[in-house]
């Protein structure tokens, strides 16, 4: 029986418009109906392993040496729904309707996996530079594993815009055998903004979709990714610190916590959220007291969400569910998270003589 992958389609902290972070971003940088450059525009991605441009060995021919393959009617109705429906997705994830989200996404896998020759002839650059974005997109949603690796060669296209629509199609697909190597030589400051915002979140989500199924990165991959996260840590774009967040958490790696901890402190709450969120999936004690720091600093209406990582927390470092009268007399109140770590480092001092 032959591997299928079914897209992940509410990955945490989301693709699509962060509107109550004040984040809004494209899941597309091209379009059929609109073929002009946007963003940082197409030029070669500098300093790759390979040394051509992308990763990987697919150089060969440019796309741009193909002849275009004249579209017939039916490919120009197929472009235009497609475009509709993506937008129409990204749309609904950004407002918050995943139901809704759902049927597009359905309807696209639907689409990608009835027209993938055109797709992939697409993708690789034979048809135009807007039906390759656009097909870079929605190959997100194809359900054959050999999407990825179609996907995986698009990472070598040397237009940012490409790349980075290949990169969130990846995300959307965490395939656990999507190629690390990739990924990381695209967690640079010097990446255009299409690859820097996107290549952190793959990772993460294609290191926990490798958890899932007991792989665990090796020690070479978690030293190799660290430095590379943390000088994202404080990149300008707060998208890209936002999934240097969540992929920091995922990496799991001896130390991680100082980059994390740092985010606490971002001028961006959302930032700040998932900072604390990947402090308590890590159970490092030394994260403890700043997630109380912030707790002391939230607004009321983001505290019992801190109230909750916080008691996540705290029970990873305990090993055991705090009680329901432990939890009562917390509270809200930093005061008392304040006096419940005290405590438990005591004991583990204690335990420790």
């Amino acid at each position: 029986m032959s591997r299928t992958i079914q897209p992940r389609l509410r990955p945490r902290l989301g693709l699509a418009v962060l509107a109550a972070a004040g984040l809004a971003f494209s899941a597309c940088a091209v379009s059929p109906s609109s073929t002009a450059p946007r963003g940082d525009g197409p030029g070669a991605l500098q300093g790759s392993p390979d040394g051509s441009g992308g990763y990987g060995a697919s150089r060969g021919r440019s796309p741009a040496a193909q002849p275009p393959i004249v579209s017939s009617p039916s490919d120009v109705q197929l472009w235009r729904r497609l475009e509709a429906n993506l937008a129409a997705w990204e749309e609904a994830r950004g407002s918050a309707r995943p139901e809704e989200a759902d049927g597009y996404a359905w309807q696209l896998t639907q689409d990608a996996d009835a027209n993938r020759p055109l797709l992939d002839t697409a993708a690789g650059g034979h048809v135009g530079k807007a039906q390759q974005a656009m097909a870079l997109a929605v190959l997100g949603f194809a359900t054959d594993p050999s999407a990825t690796d179609v996907l995986v060669r698009g990472l070598t296209i040397n237009d940012p815009r490409m790349v980075g629509n290949a990169l969130i199609a990846l995300s959307v697909r965490r395939d656990p055998n999507t190629p690390l190597g990739p990924l990381l030589a695209y967690c640079a400051r010097n990446r255009p903004g299409e690859v820097r915002r996107y290549a952190p979140l793959v990772l993460a989500h294609v290191i926990e979709a490798r958890r899932a199924i007991g792989q665990e990165p090796d020690l070479q991959t978690k030293r190799d990714a660290l430095p590379r996260l943390g000088d994202l840590v404080e990149d300008p774009d707060p998208v890209v610190r936002l999934h240097t967040m969540r992929a920091l958490g995922a990496l799991d790696a001896t130390g991680a916590t100082e980059y994390l901890v740092q985010g606490l402190g971002d001028n961006h709450v959302r930032v700040r959220y998932a900072a604390a969120a990947a402090l308590e999936r890590s159970g490092d004690p030394a994260g403890f007291e700043r997630l109380i720091v912030l707790l002391s600093k939230a607004p009321p209406d983001a505290r019992p969400m801190l109230v909750d990582l916080l008691t996540s927390y705290a029970e990873k470092l305990q090993g055991a569910p705090l009680s329901a009268e432990v939890r009562a007399g917390l509270g809200t109140h930093p005061r008392g998270w304040v006096q419940w770590f005290d405590a438990w480092r005591a004991s583990t001092v204690t335990k420790q003589r």
